[in-house]
Formats: C-alpha cells, sequence, structure tokens
C-alpha cells in the first residue's frame, strides 16, 4: 500500500480506542445536522467508559522508553490537553 492509502488506518486505529476522536472528526461529520456537542466533563465520561486499554505485549520491557512517554504523557496534560487529545 502507498503512504497516502494507508492514512486512514491511523484514523481508524484511534477511532478504534477514542470515542471523542470518534464523536468529533467522523459522526458530526457526517451528520451536521445531528451534531454532537459535549462539555469537557461529558467527553473525559464518555472517553473513561469507551475507551480501549490496549496493553501492548512485550518481550522485555524498556523501562526508559515507558519512563520517556510517562513524562510525555504528564507534559502534554500540564499544558492543558486532555485524555482524549493526547489518546
Amino acid at each position: 500500500m502507498e503512504s497516502n492509502k494507508t492514512d486512514w488506518i491511523k484514523d481508524y486505529e484511534r477511532i478504534k480506542r477514542n470515542p471523542i476522536f470518534f464523536i468529533e472528526e467522523y459522526y458530526n461529520q457526517l451528520h451536521p445536522d445531528n451534531e454532537i456537542c459535549l462539555t469537557d466533563v461529558e467527553k473525559q465520561h464518555f472517553y473513561n467508559k469507551y475507551r480501549v486499554n490496549m496493553i501492548p505485549m512485550l518481550d522485555e520491557i524498556d523501562f526508559k522508553a515507558v519512563g520517556e512517554y510517562e513524562k510525555r504523557i504528564e507534559d502534554l496534560r500540564k499544558q492543558g490537553y486532555k485524555n482524549w487529545e493526547i489518546f
């Protein structure tokens, strides 16, 4: 597959994990006459309820990489990003 043909896969993977991304980027685009508008509290509720927690299967854990990942997530949260915007 060419790279432009696989771009949709990135969105599909994110949709599977992130209900807010689905609502804002797909549902509301397909149904502009019936848009879903949620507050940040409602978004967090739906994100927590419907997100997919994916635990990767690893042969070895790279603790340095895990630490860097967690630091990056914490930095984004300090900048004001919400969970559904990060993941």
